[in-house]
């Protein structure tokens, strides 16, 4: 396998480095994390080959298809969890333990009463802010918010605080009407001891603003600053009317062969705190007391920063390593700081790129220069208590990620989280294997999913996605209008749909990833698309991460000499997943069949005792459709909405001019009545149908009520069924058997349902809304009776008959 030489001495770096962690106790590992800079944290969290197991590293033998087919949970890994800032340095979540010290949110140091063993939420959600930062939580996690009622309420001194919710609480009232409602006041500064700095805050915070990154010199015109710089204690020496170097009054020293060395002058002092030529603000400003770190943001406003005459400060940068400390900085200052990019950097009015700020409201004073104080204490109060909290703007359910938490002594029982690792699983693998591929040299990448959405929301902006397992200085852009991701380097991946393989007509490209291809809509046909465009270079090859389905493609897939197959179960893990997936999780599904598939990741044969088979509907499967002569949406709907709901199955079927039936949409979801009365209708209109189907068995009128509430013009039909859903479903069946029905593409659930569900079993949502629409296209002989399986029911339903 081709591969560049130093990747490759990279990649046997990171190999030793891992079995050496591994072989560490806790506190080695601590220790060892310690020991590092900032810089080489940075780097170990982004080392793929440090924290992949080896099944999940790329072969080392000759293969043009990985084929990665895992149980669920197979991929978590505890031992990667967020960095803490303790009172010793940064340490794993992992390894903290009863009786360390961290940082509570009123910025004092607080003991850890208990650290919780690692656990998997049977939710988990994406919370993003206003100043859009985001944070992944279970639904159970606790926060101390404040609704929009209680803020009033605060304000007017009818209440003195707010109260201590759950995820869930948080995500289900989100919005007051259709205002932001929850909001996190913002952390009171970290209170750290006062350091002994080789340079005055102050005096750095200039040099780093307007300083000469090879000298001493700082250019600026205001007299002030010089001023202040003198009364720090320093010499000023003019080079010119506005640059003048800065001397500490150390005298110049030469070696015997004379060279110079050290002797704490400005240059020597910039270049043993690592700065000199590099501009950052240094590990131990960042740890200094208060009052230091607020001399480095003065010194730093005073040189490069702005207040307009509403008080918003406002600090741009061209280093963007600097501009994130200077973001840190604030923040740890108690400011609640936004971090933006957009609008033009202009100098003499000529255009130098986009313009890269932070900027922040607040009365704490960030100037020592008088006319920028001024402006800055001066300017309205207006929504100045906006800038006392962290509203929450968003929220998300996403892929459910190993989470910890801990039990502080702080008042308010909370802790501030620092740097933090990337929970790993197979989404990661493949994602890792791009970022690999494109270290090696490779430029040109194809990312298959199965729908837009789900490449978006996973492959690339999820949370082991492509944006999030590159590192900041190799980061690429999405460029969503144009469907791919784009490195500095001319690097691209193009997105591409399991559900639309002619766009895979003509493009070419040197490796692929495609994710969970047996949910695609057409596996096969997208497939085949994407091996004719595999041709570039001199070793195109795919990797391939799903749950494996017993479909023919994999089969195929198994059998060629050119695929290398990394099978994983999910107990091959057990020891990093949460007791209570295992109690809740494994112990419900170990031995069915679903749990060999979804667990085990075991390719199954047809179950014998099930109504249909994979053979069977991959007789029947068609590409395209004929015109449609009627078409239905059936609905199954379930009788609650909670987390233990069943979905309610909503599929789209249409009768052909042949008098053959295809289904050719799946629409199931879990939710709220309103939620899948929406989906119903939004395909009612998409596909122009001729009428909505549903059974009110158990739902009743609030079927009906739920879909005419909505859109009181839709042809709608409630059917109730007076026998059981085999002795329905067995016609239904037996119209496949006779070649009568067609899927027009794969519809991996319900195909699942189809194969797998047998009499005795729960009820299958899709199946049933499947055996609906093509009992209502079918089986039905009268226009004013729907003759279900079993028994027959009047039309008493009807409503906007078309």
């Amino acid at each position: 396998m081709f591969m560049k030489t130093n990747v490759m001495a990279t990649i046997q770096m990171d190999i030793k480095l891992a079995e050496g962690l591994a072989k560490m106790t806790s506190e080695e590992r601590s220790m060892f994390l310690n020991e590092m800079t900032d810089d080489e944290i940075r780097l170990l969290e982004y080392s793929w080959y440090v924290w992949a197991r080896p099944a999940q590293r790329l072969p080392e033998v000759q293969f043009r298809i990985w084929l990665i087919q895992a149980g669920r949970g197979y991929g978590k890994m505890s031992d990667i969890n967020d960095l803490i800032r303790t009172e010793d340095g940064w340490k794993k979540l992992g390894d903290i333990v009863d009786g360390d010290k961290v940082f509570g949110a009123d910025g004092k140091m607080c003991n850890v009463v208990k650290a919780h063993p690692i656990q998997y939420a049977k939710k988990t959600y994406k919370l993003t802010f206003d100043t859009h930062e985001t944070v992944i939580c279970g639904e159970e996690h606790l926060w101390y918010t404040e609704t929009r009622n209680e803020r009033r309420q605060i304000l007017r001194g009818q209440s003195k605080e707010g109260k201590v919710r759950t995820t869930q609480e948080i995500v289900d009232t989100l919005k007051h009407f259709k205002e932001t409602n929850h909001a996190i006041p913002v952390n009171k500064p970290l209170q750290l001891p006062e350091q002994n700095l080789p340079i005055h805050p102050y005096v750095l915070g200039c040099w780093l603003g307007d300083g000469s990154k090879s000298s001493s010199a700082i250019t600026n015109v205001d007299t002030e600053v010089w001023s202040q710089i003198v009364k720090c204690g320093y010499e000023i020496k003019p080079s010119n009317t506005i640059t003048h170097s800065i001397s500490n009054g150390a005298e110049t020293q030469r070696n015997d062969l004379g060279q110079y060395q050290s002797n704490g002058s400005m240059i020597s002092l910039l270049k043993e705190i690592g700065i000199y030529k590099d501009k950052r603000i240094p590990r131990i400003y960042m740890n200094a007391s208060y009052e230091q770190r607020l001399e480095i943001l003065q010194g730093l406003m005073d040189t490069d920063g702005y207040c307009n005459e509403n008080g918003w400060c406002e600090i741009a940068q061209v280093k963007t390593d600097l501009l994130d400390d200077i973001f840190e900085l604030v923040g740890s200052l108690g400011i609640k700081a936004h971090r933006h990019t957009g609008g033009k950097r202009m100098l003499n009015g000529e255009y130098y790129g986009e313009k890269d700020y932070v900027f922040f409201k607040t009365f704490v004073p960030v100037f020592k220069m008088q006319r920028k104080l001024d402006r800055q204490m001066g300017a309205t109060k207006a929504q100045y208590r906006r800038q006392l909290y962290r509203f929450i703007v968003k929220a998300e359910e996403v892929e459910s990620t190993p989470l910890r938490c801990l039990t502080v002594d702080s008042e308010d029982h909370l802790f501030l989280v620092g740097k933090s690792f990337i929970p790993t699983h197979n989404t990661k693998t493949g994602a890792e294997t791009i970022r690999l591929w494109k270290d090696m040299g490779y430029k040109r990448f194809a990312l298959v999913g199965i729908t837009p959405a789900d490449i978006r929301d996973v492959m690339i902006e999820g949370t082991s996605g492509l944006l999030q397992v590159c590192p900041p200085w190799d980061k690429p852009e999405y460029q969503a209008s144009k469907r791919r991701v784009v490195w500095a380097d001319g690097s691209v991946a193009t997105m591409y749909s399991g559900a639309n393989p002619e766009q895979l007509r003509g493009p070419q490209h040197e490796k692929a990833w495609c994710d969970e291809i047996f949910a695609w809509q057409y596996p096969q046909e997208t497939w085949d698309m994407l091996m004719f465009g595999l041709r570039l270079g001199n070793n195109p090859q795919v990797v391939v991460t799903s749950t494996p389905k017993p479909l023919a493609l994999l089969k195929w897939m198994r059998q060629q000499a050119t695929c290398t197959v990394t099978q994983g179960s999910t107990y091959e893990n057990q020891a990093n997943l949460a007791e209570s997936f295992f109690s809740e999780i494994c112990s419900k599904y170990e031995g069915t069949r679903l749990g060999m598939q979804e667990l085990e990741a075991k390719i199954l044969d047809d179950n014998p005792n099930a109504l249909w088979s994979r053979k069977l509907l991959d007789d029947n499967r068609v590409v395209k459709m004929p015109n449609m002569k009627r078409i239905v949406v059936a609905v199954d709907p379930a009788i609650s909405a909670n987390e233990n709901s069943d979905e309610t199955g909503i599929i789209v079927a249409g009768l052909g001019s042949d008098n053959h039936g295809y289904v050719f949409a799946d629409k199931s979801l879990k939710g709220k009545p309103n939620d899948w009365g929406n989906a119903a209708i939004t395909q009612y209109n998409i596909w122009k149908a001729d009428r909505i189907v549903a059974e009110i068995n158990q739902g009743g009128d609030m079927v009906e009520s739920t879909i005419m509430t909505i859109d009181p013009k839709v042809a709608y039909r409630g059917v109730h069924a007076s026998k059981g859903k085999y002795t329905r479903a067995e016609p239904v069946s037996a119209l496949y058997e006779q070649g009568k029905v067609h899927h027009v593409g794969t519809f991996g659930n319900l195909e699942d349902q189809m194969c797998e569900w047998e009499q005795g079993m729960d009820s299958p949502d899709r199946l049933d809304a499947c055996v609906f629409a093509i009992t209502e296209l079918m089986l039905v002989n009268r226009p004013t009776q729907v003759l279900v399986p079993g028994g027959n029911e009047s039309s008493s339903k009807w409503r906007g008959e078309k």
